[in-house]
């Protein structure tokens, strides 16, 4: 088997100052390397630059000068260059006519996970560990049920599915008590910000158990948790890979501090819209420094603030912009399409400088010289985060660090809100990249949209929300759960409504899988030699294929999941009150697939029926019906 993958002259991207169409990487291809088609027009010297990757040009059209490190050396067709690591170079073209050459680069992370994997990036020959991260949620509240579904539940039921699959699985968050927003919602609460964190993040903790979600780990914010963070931030430091910067960050004259993140609202620079610092939720950009527009303070008084120096360290993104590239070069058509469109519109200017510590009071002090009295950004802590949120849910003490190594062949995935896409997407990405191979990148990042109730935004501030925890007094987690799967807001926002909940529930999931129930019960069971074990194989793989589809990475999708489940309930519910030729291995085959897919999602239904399985696919199976909702959307005597 073979397959080709052809220039097209006519659509050379110019990039870096040549023209060039990236071939590699290319899913049909899994290469421990990368490659790009390259063509430096007559007069032109390509972009100099250095990057963390090995690379060798290789010279197959005419003639060019290589500049690399101030020293000009002929390059002519046949030849080949080598760059080792962070040398600085050039091509320089002073012909008549084009000159064309191929590009390879490679590091440690392509090569190790050519060693690892085959050209299927999730499939059952993955022999390490999955590592799966909802990004710990600030503290100033207990989780609402946008939250949850968004990131918390996804990665839940993925996380389930690995398990189903038998692969091992870290499942990890915990709480982000750095944010600033903790410092203005505990001022509304009338709080401190340390009381607020503690209540947030019991609460925060007793909802993800309420709903099911299972975590390997919740980490604390504790001495391990701040020792992690500096112990990640620190290398980089003494790499002069973050640095001293003079910024304009907002001031208020009547208070005489800075105001940073929360603290500060303005017009987005890019879309206009009402922003806070730091990030648009409407759009996805950042704002760092000055670039708000009319900066106003968003605690009493509220007036509007003036820009002053400072100097902040800061890491530098726009050097990490090859590499970027490179990473986001293969994630087109595969993952979610906004995503991958955020990250075109950020990479097609100059990538602004991210702060790593502010002049502010809450937060980790910055241990860095020059930066005395200020702290580090929440923002940046979210790597050293999210590794000390697997090391908790580690099975085995290791540092901080271990299970994002490298060496240790595991794969990572986020699962986040689609507004968190910079910070998780970029800036994180870029601090990851920095350690030139040491850590592992994610292979997926699977964000959301924003749920909505009854068509207006889920606030806090506006008491416009629904709690987690109390929906799940109100009905069965398994009917929560089910809900929000069925209208997750995957690639668009979506809506939560009682009303609409009420119906889709009793319409479409209790009243046809008690129909099911029936007429299973109900049925007169033909000799299981009446049907072919052809047959009976045929139809339980399709449902599973089908299923394991939904739950891969790659075609991960909950609202599918869903649908996958309402279907093959009718379906079969269908089959069965026709009367004639089904046997029972046939359709308990059937119904053992459903039950997966079921498991995944609704966990308290499937528990109380697996508990009572014997195995044998010739005897009746202990189906039991789902419990009716009252006219006001509660069920009777029902304790979460």
């Amino acid at each position: 088997m073979h397959s080709f993958k052809k220039l097209n002259r006519n659509e050379l991207n110019f990039e870096n100052n040549l023209f060039a169409q990236r071939l590699l990487p290319w899913p049909e291809l899994n290469a421990p390397f990368e490659g790009s088609w390259c063509v430096i027009k007559p007069g032109a010297e390509s972009t100099p630059h250095l990057h963390h990757e090995h690379e060798i040009f290789i010279a197959v059209k005419g003639s060019a000068f290589i500049r690399c490190e101030g020293e000009d050396t002929i390059f002519e067709t046949g030849d080949i260059v080598q760059f080792n690591p962070h040398t600085k170079h050039s091509v320089i073209n002073n012909s008549e006519m084009d000159f064309e050459m191929y590009s390879v680069w490679w590091d440690k992370n392509m090569s190790g996970n050519f060693l690892r994997s085959d050209s299927q990036s999730d499939g059952d020959s993955f022999c390490g560990k999955r590592l799966i991260i909802a990004p710990p949620p600030t503290p100033n509240g207990d989780l609402h049920v946008g939250h949850m579904a968004g990131p918390y539940l996804a990665g839940d039921i993925h996380a389930r599915y690995q398990r189903l699959k038998g692969r091992p699985v870290n499942y990890a968050t915990g709480t982000d008590d750095s944010q600033t927003y903790v410092v203005t919602s505990a001022l509304k609460a009338g709080l401190s910000p340390q009381e607020l964190c503690h209540k947030s993040a019991l609460e925060i903790k007793r909802t993800l158990e309420s709903w099911g979600v299972q975590l390997e780990g919740y980490a604390p914010f504790d001495n391990g948790y701040k020792q992690a963070v500096l112990q990640f931030l620190k290398p980089l430091y003494e790499k002069q890979k973050i640095r001293l910067k003079s910024v304009k960050l907002p001031w208020s004259e009547l208070r005489s501090e800075f105001m940073v993140e929360s603290y500060v609202t303005g017009e987005c620079p890019i879309c206009l819209a009402q922003s806070r610092g730091g990030l648009c939720e409407s759009c996805g950009h950042p704002n760092n420094f000055d670039q708000l527009k009319n900066p106003m303070s968003t605690m009493p008084p509220y007036e509007n603030l003036v820009y002053r120096d400072v100097e902040i360290m800061v890491f530098p993104v726009e050097e990490y912009r090859e590499p970027l590239l490179n990473y986001y070069a293969e994630k087109k058509g595969v993952w979610r399409p906004h995503i991958t469109q955020l990250m075109d519109e950020l990479l097609s200017k100059e990538l602004i400088d991210f702060p790593v510590t502010y002049p502010v009071s809450w937060g980790i002090p910055s241990p860095f010289p020059g930066t005395e009295g200020q702290v580090l950004n929440a923002w940046v802590e979210g790597m050293p985060a999210s590794m000390y949120c697997n090391a908790c849910g580690a099975s085995q003490e290791q540092a901080f660090d271990y299970e994002w190594l490298s060496t240790t062949g595991n794969k990572l995935a986020y699962f986040l809100g689609f507004d968190n896409s910079y910070f998780w997407g970029v800036a994180h990405l870029s601090l990851l990249m920095a350690y030139e191979g040491k850590y592992i990148l994610p292979d997926y990042i699977v964000p959301n949209e924003f749920y909505e109730l009854e068509n207006a935004k889920f606030s806090t501030s506006r008491g416009h929300l629904v709690w987690a925890h109390d929906l799940v007094k109100e009905i069965p987690r398994d009917y929560a759960r089910f809900y929000l799967c069925l209208t997750s807001p995957e690639t668009s926002r979506s809506n939560f409504s009682r009303k609409a909940m009420e119906q889709i529930l009793t319409e479409r999931l209790i009243d046809p899988w008690n129909a099911l129930v029936n007429a299973y019960k109900a049925h007169i069971w033909h000799p299981a030699d009446l049907i072919t074990r052809t047959d009976v194989g045929s139809a339980a793989k399709t449902m599973r294929d089908r299923l394991y589809d939904c739950c891969e990475l790659k075609n991960f999708s909950q609202s599918r999941l869903a649908d996958w489940i309402l279907n093959h309930i009718a379906r079969l519910e269908k089959v069965m009150s026709a009367g004639k030729g089904q046997d029972l291995y046939s359709i308990n085959s059937q119904l053992m697939v459903l039950l997966e897919g079921l498991s995944l999602v609704m966990i308290d239904l499937v528990h109380d029926i697996s508990e009572k399985v014997n195995g044998d696919n010739h005897s009746l199976l202990p189906l039991k019906e789902m419990t009716e909702l009252s006219s006001q959307g509660r069920t009777e005597n029902y304790v979460p």
